[in-house]
């Protein structure tokens, strides 16, 4: 695809999938971070809710690129999870799986359903840039010394979320594929508001 192309299926991922991204946040907290009324409870339902969510997502896309070892998609299948885990230590919570249960993630069977996947939790960590500052000012929460997840690649998150991109449009070589990742990326958008809206 040329560079035209690739641009504007960015750009239809962007738009079709702004429904559901706004879904999402509206179960997230999104208002209590940006008013700075968000609880200490808050902040922990949200880290269990993500750990499952990230968790769930991990062990599905690692299923798509078993035999796929030398995909460059696998540097983007990192754990996350591990990040939510640290921050759960931090507050002094465990694991609450049995509450999400019986929201089942989407299911991934190809390199274009990964990317529709990635394409939603690699964007939601632009995100993060944003959320930190506000849980950092947040004096619900300023017993705590440090925000892994939300941290998450710090000043790199830019600059991962431009590899992506380029990787995602060199990956995905038909329309078909590209309509593949979209609605993929719709399905795990509502996997997230489902796992929210069961804090």
């Amino acid at each position: 695809m040329n560079s035209t192309t690739t641009n504007s299926l960015l750009e239809a991922l962007k738009v079709t999938t702004r429904p559901m991204h706004d879904a999402t946040e509206a179960v997230a907290f999104a208002k209590e971070m940006k008013t700075g009324t968000l609880t200490l409870a808050n902040y922990q339902q949200l880290l269990v809710s993500n750990l499952y969510i990230h968790q769930s997502l991990e062990e599905a896309f690692v299923q798509v690129l078993l035999n796929r070892t030398t995909q460059p998609l696998i540097d983007f299948v990192d754990k996350k999870s591990n990040w939510l885990k640290k921050d759960m230590d931090v507050v002094g919570i465990s694991d609450e799986k049995r509450r999400f249960r019986s929201v089942i993630p989407p299911v991934f069977t190809s390199v274009a359903d990964l990317i529709g996947g990635l394409y939603v939790v690699e964007g939601s960590m632009l995100g993060g840039r944003f959320i930190v500052k506000l849980l950092q000012q947040n004096p619900h929460l300023s017993s705590l010394t440090a925000f892994h997840f939300y941290g998450g690649y710090g000043p790199m998150t830019g600059q991962r979320w431009k590899a992506f991109q380029d990787l995602a449009t060199t990956t995905l070589s038909t329309q078909q594929e590209f309509t593949i990742a979209i609605e993929k990326a719709k399905e795990t958008f509502v996997f997230f508001q489902q796992v929210y809206e069961k804090m």
